[in-house]
């Protein structure tokens, strides 16, 4: 036998026994459970929780219908499929059990496998009954006829069996366990981040095979073009020798600045995604008393581009005017080409009043 033929045989040996085994891992059997007005209420928390409408509904579209686009660079493209109760297709024929392997073990319901831009590695975490309910409110929505386009993903990506591999290395197929050693908030709070929440799946960095590389935990990554930043940033530090008001006030602004600006305009103001969102070379950071950041710090902007309408919210319901001051400073100094702000919260409540 020929070496490239007793590899595809060796191949196809492997994938047939991870097949077998994902089968015959499929959760146990037992009865659909009864819909109650608790368990609805229930799923509805759970779902809004772990924010599936974000990734089940395209633009213009009914929620929960699918068809969002997941734009995977150099694998292709993916569509979201529609989850809502429509028996053609939507999940209306879907068992309890169905929907229990597609969270938990990430096997559709005709045996295929998922594609983990579907987070089960995170939602086999969740118990079968926080599942259910899930699958419970879903079946209160009205349903949808909507088909997603098909997945673009090129060789050998569109290869759904490899994702059998795949979850035989990186998905643990494990229910969530409370540390004994920790508060029943403290394990609250660890199963929606992990479990429900997902927030690793965009925090955290991808190795080669596209799983989360755990020695990495919630680092910062990007995912869809946008930088899910590291959840936590070290506060300033209390009673630290500052030189003067104006030095205390900068490290204020930079704080701000780096948790609430840097998401969209990056560290160095060049921008995440488009030069819309640049600040370097904007004569609005020129502006010494800073009249045209203040207004669009606190309104918020929009205008339509080549690319759609691009927009910025307004800060003024989060923030104080102290607060805003800092941050209008921090720019002007840092990217406005070394200039020194003269804004204060007085010039910034003088926008608030005004008519």
């Amino acid at each position: 036998m020929k070496w490239w033929a007793a590899t595809a045989l060796g191949v196809a040996v492997v994938g047939a026994f991870i097949t077998w085994r994902a089968f015959s891992q499929r959760v146990a059997h037992r009865p659909d459970v009864t819909a109650t007005s608790e368990l609805r209420a229930r799923g509805e928390y759970l779902v809004r929780a772990g924010d599936c409408v974000g990734c089940h509904t395209a633009a213009g579209h009914y929620p929960f219908s699918g068809g969002r686009e997941f734009d995977l660079g150099r694998l292709g493209k993916l569509y979201s499929p529609n989850i809502t109760p429509d028996k053609e297709t939507g999940i209306g024929n879907w068992s309890d059990d169905d929907f229990r392997a597609a969270m938990q073990l990430g096997v559709g319901r005709g045996g295929e496998h998922l594609y983990p831009a579907f987070p089960y590695a995170s939602y086999t975490l969740l118990s079968d009954d926080d599942v259910l309910a899930i699958k419970t409110y879903l079946f209160t929505l009205s349903p949808v006829r909507s088909a997603p386009p098909e997945n673009e993903l090129r060789f050998p990506f569109n290869q759904r069996f490899l994702m059998a591999f795949w979850s035989l290395f990186f998905n643990p197929n494990q229910r969530f366990a409370a540390d004994a050693g920790h508060t029943a908030g403290w394990n609250r709070g660890k199963y929606l981040v992990e479990g429900l929440g997902h927030c690793g799946e965009c925090h955290t960095p991808r190795n080669l095979l596209q799983a989360r590389s755990q020695g990495s935990a919630y680092a910062g990554a990007v995912a869809d073009h946008w930088l899910a930043f590291k959840p936590v940033r070290a506060p300033l530090t209390a009673g630290a020798p500052v030189a003067s008001p104006a030095a205390a006030s900068l490290a204020h602004g930079k704080q701000v600045y780096e948790g609430v600006c840097a998401n969209c305009h990056h560290i160095d103001g060049a921008g995440n995604q488009t030069h819309y969102e640049a600040l370097n070379g904007s004569h609005s950071l020129r502006d010494p008393h800073a009249n045209n950041l203040i207004q669009a710090v606190l309104y918020g902007s929009s205008m339509e581009t080549p690319l759609g309408q691009v927009s910025m919210p307004g800060f003024a319901g989060g923030y104080t005017d102290s607060d805003l001051a800092a941050v209008i400073n921090y720019a002007t100094a840092e990217l406005g080409g070394g200039r020194t702000g003269a804004v204060d919260a007085a010039s910034v409540q003088r926008s608030r009043q005004a008519p």
